[in-house]
């Protein structure tokens, strides 16, 4: 819940240029107490699992093209990026935030699907790389290079 208490905090923030816009969500309200409400009727299809929201956050580079970073094409990066991961009927939640110095969208999603199946995390970072890059050429957005250490940079 932390990084849900993080992303709403950023909705509301009082410097405008630090405001995060809300892109889409699943959830029927954003209050903190019942996304928490419509979490728990989800969680208690899988009752035992340990690790159930998944947090990330897709970063862009400065060098982007404006025409590339409006929300409308955020948002169909952030759904193609979680469809091509698992994430294609789960809750969830998609944050653009201005708070860095460079373009990024933070994605919250529950791992367990409607229908109570899980979403693995096993490989989860080879398997973010190759969509990322994927979707790269995709939508013709400047590739953002890997280090040695395997993170990505700018």
């Amino acid at each position: 819940m932390g990084a849900l208490a993080y992303n709403l905090k950023k909705l509301n923030h009082p410097d405008r240029k630090q405001r995060a816009e809300l892109l889409a969500t699943s959830f029927i309200s954003i209050l903190p107490g019942d996304i928490k409400k419509e979490v728990e009727l989800i969680r208690q299809l899988r009752p035992a699992l340990g690790k159930y929201v998944w947090h990330t956050s897709l970063n862009f580079s400065n060098d982007e093209k404006p025409s590339n970073l409006t929300n409308a094409n955020l948002l169909d990066i952030a759904f193609d990026y979680m469809k091509a991961m698992g994430y294609d009927d789960n809750q969830y939640l998609i944050v653009r935030h201005h708070d860095a110095d460079h373009p990024h969208v933070h994605l919250l999603v529950n791992r367990i699907r409607y229908d109570g199946s899980v979403v693995s995390d096993s490989n989860n970072y080879r398997k973010s790389l190759s969509v990322l890059r994927s979707l790269e050429e995709q939508y013709n957005l400047v590739s953002l290079a890997q280090d040695n250490s395997g993170t990505l940079q700018q």
